[in-house]
């Protein structure tokens, strides 16, 4: 029973992984479309990691893709340059 709940919950991380990265994305692009000043300082750094991952933020995209966004997400990159982080 242990293997088959540690591969559970490790779907289970996987699939809340992938809503970040899609919330992370849809709150990038809101930024961008209607930026906020001043904007703060983790919130800057985390809209550069962001735009890092994602270059279409800026441009807006056909059809998005948050795959960069989520391998980012799993090497910890993203919040690697919010300041105290």
């Amino acid at each position: 029973m242990a293997p088959l709940g540690a591969r559970r919950l490790a779907e289970q991380v996987d699939l809340s992984r992938r809503v970040l990265a899609i919330e992370l994305a849809v709150a990038a692009r809101s930024l961008v479309l209607r930026p906020v000043s001043p904007m703060g300082a983790g919130t800057a750094a985390a809209l550069a990691g962001i735009e890092t991952a994602l270059p279409w933020i800026r441009s807006g995209p056909g059809e998005p893709d948050v795959a960069p966004l989520l391998d980012a997400i799993r090497s910890g990159s993203v919040l690697g340059q919010a300041p105290g982080v």
